[in-house]
């Protein structure tokens, strides 16, 4: 008998023992069914001098890998998406261990946008929004041709694509006394100021004028 109640009493502890275990173990998280936080980032893209949105641009989406506390000059793909009708984006995902974002515009008539974004401004519990305004690329061609023996001219373009590095220079004088044609590149949809003095047998007369550049390229054409 007293052996039948000390085997209870052993099963007993047992028992508690093992409960108790199991109780710690439901208390302590397990990391390998940690949940990764997913990110979601959503915003709008339209044309800058008109505001109108523009479709099928398509937003790439990259970050700079942190590794051993180490944070790469490179950065690798996430995701991609394209704007709707409505120039609206989305892009869902899983937060990678980086520093930083990148996010990248493309659609063929419009220059690329590039925006870098620290991790710290995005959460997977807030609105992470991030709009763009993108410009047309436009190639402007200037056409002079001589109409006088003895003629010459002075082109000089307005203030035009504010901020753009690789287009034509503003207040940027171009001098011509033969046929000459002069290419390089503007933003589109601009209405940019111009002034042409046309120099001839000791007499020099002015001229301005107005480009309305629009899309895909733009001639003008300038005698003197």
């Amino acid at each position: 008998m007293y052996r039948d109640e000390l085997e209870i009493q052993i099963r007993m502890k047992s028992y508690r023992a093992l409960l108790n275990i199991s109780l710690l173990l439901l208390m302590v998280p397990f990391d390998g069914c940690r949940k990764i936080p997913v990110f979601v980032v959503q915003g709008n893209v339209s044309e800058f001098y008109t505001g109108s949105s523009v479709e099928g641009v398509n937003i790439r989406l990259s970050y700079s890998p942190v590794s051993y506390g180490s944070v790469s000059t490179g950065f690798e793909s996430i995701t991609s998406t394209v704007t709707d009708a409505n120039g609206d984006y989305m892009l869902e995902f899983e937060e990678p261990s980086t520093a930083s974002y990148r996010l990248v515009t493309k659609r063929d008539g419009y220059v690329d946008e590039v925006r870098t974004v620290a991790a710290t401004e995005w959460s997977s519990d807030q609105d992470n929004t991030e709009d763009f305004n993108v410009y047309l690329d436009v190639e402007l061609e200037l056409i002079f041709t001589k109409a006088s023996f003895d003629g010459s001219a002075l082109f000089q373009l307005g203030r035009h694509s504010v901020g753009c590095s690789s287009c034509c220079l503003d207040q940027q004088s171009y001098f011509v006394n033969a046929d000459t044609t002069i290419t390089c590149r503007v933003y589109g949809n601009q209405q940019i100021p111009f002034t042409i003095t046309r120099i001839g047998q000791g007499a020099a007369a002015e001229e301005s004028g107005v480009l309305e550049v629009t899309e895909g390229s733009y001639q003008q054409s300038c005698s003197f």
